[in-house]
Parts: C-alpha cells; sequence; structure tokens
C-alpha cells in the first residue's frame, strides 16, 4: 500500500538490486521502489508473511506520503511516529491506548491508508521522489 501511495510510474522503476533472499519476482520491483525511496532498508530477510505491528504499519504507510517523523533528540522513534500521527489526525486515541507493539489489522490499516489520503488530498500531498 505504501509503495502504490507513492504513484511511481513504471518506466521509474529501477531493476531489482535488493538483497532480500524471500521474495518472489512479482514482489521484485515493489520492493525497489521501496528502497529507492526509503520505505523500507535492504537487509536479507524481508519476511513478507510476518506480521506487523501498530508502528510499523503506521511508520511504513506515513512514509508513502512523505509524513516522516523526526525524533527529537533524546525522544524514540515510537514517541514521534505517534506525536506526527496524531498531530495531522491520523489517529485520535491517546499513546496510553496507542499499543505500538501490538500485531495491526487489515482494518486499522485500511483506516490509516484512507487518512492518509484525506491528509494528502487536504495537504497538497508531497512529491515522493524526494522524500527520504
Amino acid at each position: 500500500m505504501a509503495v502504490s501511495m507513492l504513484r511511481v510510474p513504471l518506466d521509474e522503476v529501477r531493476e531489482y538490486r535488493g538483497g532480500f533472499q524471500d521474495i518472489t519476482e512479482p514482489m521484485k520491483p515493489l520492493m525497489q521502489v521501496a528502497l529507492d525511496r526509503g520505505l523500507i532498508i535492504n537487509t536479507p530477510l524481508f519476511e513478507p508473511t510476518k506480521p506487523i505491528t501498530r508502528i510499523e504499519a503506521y511508520t511504513l504507510l506515513m512514509k508513502g506520503v512523505c509524513l516522516v517523523p523526526q525524533p527529537l533528540p533524546n525522544q524514540n522513534w515510537t514517541q514521534a511516529v505517534y506525536d506526527i500521527a496524531h498531530k495531522n489526525g491520523i489517529t485520535n486515541i491517546t499513546l496510553s491506548r496507542f499499543k505500538p507493539s501490538q500485531i495491526i489489522t487489515k482494518k486499522e490499516a485500511f483506516v490509516i491508508v484512507s487518512k492518509l489520503a484525506d491528509w494528502a488530498d487536504t495537504t497538497g500531498g508531497c512529491r515522493p521522489q524526494v522524500c527520504q
């Protein structure tokens, strides 16, 4: 979903050069876009069937519209992600109820994507090719 939100033209997708050992051919172009745009980092395993936590989902999906949290000195990244999501209306729950380590449901992911699409429409979006 995050890669799709970037709206990268197919002719700009480079040949896969990542190091993931556990992805199949159809995923490779998407993985290369995600790597090129800084959505994910290159590691030996992508683990596509591993459940994703709420904080991981928020981080990845927010990066898809260039809503990238920048932690303040001495601030952990979970707090930075929550703060920017809350400030921009992507979540309205309190930090104590946010449960960042909980596995995200498909329904929650779609709600986040919907809110991020609204945010991008309202703010004019971003230029994904330059966000990293």
